[in-house]
């Protein structure tokens, strides 16, 4: 990594690609990890969940000064308690106030780090076998069908519709109040628009101090960051496979 440094209003998005996964990662997970990792029958599986946790790990020990192996990761779902939940630093206090997320979807792996507030981060393939008609009355209110209905039919109303679905589980993964949360509840802006919170009524405050970013992640990818500041960030995309291919023995 050539600057290791984490500026209090930047936040890094690393982006890894399936490609970038190899057994030699496998030594920096921590047991409850190498379970679920052996867990996983599909080798894409595995290699998303591989990668979630090397990135995170690697880019934490360099803004920390630590060695990856010694990062310690905490996991804890709110609805049931179980290690699947939004993925933390054990030792938050002493770790420089350094929140971030994790997301993967398709052939990508995305982990945003920030100092400055909770982050979500959420990246969506665009799938073409991908029922849009099914989905969407569950997902969007009705003034976002009435957007969505403007959006015409094939690959530009699936790239618009995962649009919407990139920002509501951004904001969802940035309060950390778990994937149950009614998309239909949660009110953003149209997919032609800058993204923004429309409305929210069972959390109210995240309209106004919530800042998303619509990221580029390619011709195959949508993808979206949430930031719980009012306050605009630095968004900074960086690629991990050379942090990764440093791994890849020992």
């Amino acid at each position: 990594m050539t600057d290791s440094s984490l500026p209090d209003r930047a936040v890094h998005v690393w982006w890894a690609g399936l490609d970038d996964a190899h057994d030699g990662l496998a030594r920096l997970l921590d047991p409850v990890e190498r379970a679920r990792l052996d867990a996983y029958a599909r080798p894409d599986d595995r290699h998303r969940f591989l990668l979630g946790c090397a990135v995170s790990r690697i880019a934490l020990g360099a803004y920390l000064g630590a060695d990856p192996a010694d990062v310690g990761l905490v996991r804890r779902c709110p609805q049931c308690g179980g290690p699947h939940g939004k993925v933390r630093l054990r030792d938050a206090a002493g770790a420089g106030g350094i929140r971030f997320s994790v997301t993967h979807g398709g052939r990508l792996v995305g982990v945003a780090f920030c100092r400055a507030a909770e982050v979500g981060l959420d990246v969506e393939p665009i799938d073409q076998a991908l029922d849009v008609d099914e989905l969407a009355p569950d997902v969007l209110a009705g003034r976002e069908l009435a957007a969505l209905a403007e959006s015409g039919a094939g690959a530009d109303r699936r790239r618009d519709f995962l649009r919407f679905w990139c920002r509501k589980e951004a904001v969802v993964k940035a309060l950390g109040v778990g994937m149950r949360t009614p998309f239909r509840r949660l009110e953003v802006t149209a997919p032609r628009e800058r993204a923004a919170v429309v409305a929210w009524s069972e959390h109210p405050e995240a309209v106004g101090t919530t800042r998303l970013y619509e990221l580029d992640a390619g011709p195959e990818h949508e993808a979206c960051l949430a930031v719980l500041t009012p306050e605009p960030l630095t968004v900074v995309p960086r690629r991990a496979g050379a942090l990764l291919r440093s791994w890849a023995t020992g």
